[in-house]
């Protein structure tokens, strides 16, 4: 049979719609995923150095551990407000502190700092002619501080100032190429840094003197969480180092004209105040606390320092300085969140469209139906399987509607019933799309089929001669469909056409056929009126073709019916009037 091609690109259904989804799917968790690999990847590097900088701050120092005066030396400087200076003016506001350092320990030939943005200051101690000669100072310097400074901008500078016994500059100059060296390229900048404890490295030779020597370095401990109150008091509760050295002094009452040390019953020191009263703060373990309906986190730790007092070290954090960074990311990934979602959304929306006007189309085509307008429609194009499939259906039953309508038209039309006959049948050779077909009548004794149309496609005539088929005759197609009462399929083999007589036939075809298929005739009685057979092409015999000819076989048998029961009564009333007529004819000579 034939019907509209389905197009061979086409998916199922289920293919798309998984394609889709699954894609939606795959594209939200990859997103997410790697959104949440950075997110995690940067929040675990900010606990990190929040850890390792609380970690820092809260150690219990023993200043009885420190041995050497090197080792001291590292230690105090790491702690020096220096080390949190971003400027090079405020870092030479702390060369007296450091030189002092050298005044002290002979051994050391420098002190330096290197920053994490690559800025460095060294302070060096001119001890000697040749040190002095070596940088060509003036005879009277004491000091010199080896400086690079670097901003975000891309500018950087290397100087070497030279100050005299008492600190003061001497002179200033500016070295060119002396920006190339980078602390954080240093080994003993790398190895500190990722300890996060004191260490040494192996001999090296120096950048500037070219000597050979050790250095001692350390991660600076002055690197807060943002936002974090951290303090160091004594056994009297006072303030003896906090990282914000204004709040380390304060007026006396008693004498206006005299600064003493703060204590912890200050105004601004109340969030530390209630770290040191809180019972939590007794088990060296953080804990949580409130002031001002603002939450807190709070750790208090005792620091022992041998030949004087109990210290204590208190630190305090808000949970909204705490968590900033996690809850900025949670903002970062909902925003993310919402445009994948709005993106599906108009996806699905114009996938489903995409879907849905297909189908609506064929819902159309239903109701015109219902309104019995059987007229064909221009498809939608689709690229499902499934909608194309069901279109096609659609189409098919309109057509086949239409073509029992025709024929019924057709039928009721024709009054010569031979003619009847050829335009049933071709009417079921085209609803069909069948290549040919014979049209039986049963004889009148009940026992042989007769041949009263022959037809090809095209409502054209096929000019063979066909004999009858006795009913109690050789095994036919023909014969096996009337005694199962129902349309049956058979092969087109040589025995079959021997069988069923019609050789002739087929040679007037323009090709043989491969397929026979038998449709018996009967009437409202359940008697026998004829037999359909008709001759298909196809290799393979569609099913669908045997129902729907058993269909119209139904349609057809009372069809015949219908007219051999009017001809029938046509017969009858001619014979009644002959009869009237042969009595007139015949009536008495004396009546007449």
């Amino acid at each position: 049979m034939g019907g509209r091609l389905l197009i061979r690109r086409s998916k199922r259904i289920a293919v798309h719609l998984s394609v889709i989804f699954v894609s939606l799917v795959v594209a939200v968790g990859v997103t997410l995923g790697v959104v949440q690999y950075f997110e995690n990847r940067e929040q675990q590097a900010l606990l990190a150095e929040k850890a390792f900088a609380a970690a820092n701050k809260a150690i219990t120092v023993k200043v009885s551990d420190i041995f050497r005066p090197a080792e001291l030396a590292v230690e105090l400087v790491s702690r020096n407000p220096v080390m949190t200076a971003t400027t090079l003016q405020d870092r030479l506001g702390y060369r007296r502190r450091l030189a002092r350092y050298l005044d002290l320990n002979p051994t050391l030939a420098s002190v330096f700092i290197g920053y994490p943005d690559g800025d460095f200051m060294l302070v060096r101690r001119m001890a000697t002619d040749a040190d002095r000669e070596r940088f060509k100072a003036s005879p009277d310097t004491q000091y010199v501080i080896q400086a690079i400074e670097r901003d975000e901008g891309g500018f950087e500078e290397g100087v070497f100032i030279f100050y005299d016994a008492r600190y003061r500059e001497i002179s200033r100059r500016v070295v060119e190429g002396y920006t190339s060296y980078d602390p954080r390229k240093r080994p003993w900048f790398q190895q500190a840094y990722r300890s996060g404890k004191q260490v040494k490295t192996a001999p090296y030779i120096f950048f500037t003197t070219k000597d050979v020597g050790t250095t001692l370095a350390r991660l600076a401990s002055l690197l807060p969480v943002p936002g974090t109150d951290i303090a160091l008091i004594d056994d009297r509760n006072r303030l003896i180092a906090h990282a914000d050295p204004s709040r380390l002094a304060m007026i006396d009452k008693q004498d206006p004209s005299r600064l003493i040390l703060a204590d912890i019953d200050s105004p601004e020191n109340k969030v530390l105040k209630q770290v040191l009263n809180s019972e939590q703060g007794k088990t060296d373990d953080i804990f949580a606390f409130k002031v001002e309906d603002e939450a807190y986190r709070g750790l208090v730790v005792p620091v022992t320092v041998e030949g004087s007092g109990d210290y204590r070290l208190l630190m305090a954090v808000s949970d909204k300085d705490l968590y900033a960074d996690v809850n900025r990311a949670a903002f970062r990934a909902a925003g993310y969140i919402a445009v994948i979602l709005l993106i599906s959304i108009a996806i699905t929306v114009m996938v489903a469209g995409y879907i849905a006007k297909p189908l609506a189309a064929l819902a159309r085509d239903v109701q015109s139906i219902r309104r019995f307008d059987f007229s064909a429609s221009e498809p939608d194009e689709t690229h499902i399987i499934e909608i194309d499939e069901l279109s096609v259906a659609i189409d098919s039953m309109k057509e086949t509607i239409r073509k029992f309508l025709d024929i019924s038209t057709a039928i009721a039309a024709e009054e010569d019933f031979d003619k009847l006959l050829e335009r049933l049948l071709d009417e079921i050779i085209a609803t069909t799309k069948t290549e040919a077909g014979i049209l039986y009548l049963t004889s009148d004794d009940d026992k042989y089929l007769i041949p009263h149309a022959i037809r090809r496609d095209g409502r054209r005539p096929l000019d063979a001669m066909v004999p009858e088929v006795s009913l109690v005759g050789p095994d036919n197609l023909m014969i096996r469909a009337v005694v199962d009462e129902f349309a049956l399929g058979a092969v087109a083999t040589p025995e079959e056409i021997k069988n069923l007589g019609i050789a002739g036939a087929i040679k007037e075809m323009e090709e043989a056929p491969r397929n026979l298929l038998g449709a018996p005739l009967f009437n409202r009685a359940h008697e026998l009126v004829g037999v359909i057979l008709l001759m298909e092409t196809d290799e393979v015999m569609d099913l669908a073709l045997v129902k729907f000819t058993e269909a119209l076989s139904g349609s057809a048998a009372i069809s015949v019916e219908a007219r051999q029961l009017i001809a029938a009564q046509k017969q009858l009333f001619e014979s009644f009037l002959q009869l009237i007529a042969g009595a007139i004819d015949a009536k008495s000579p004396y009546t007449g």
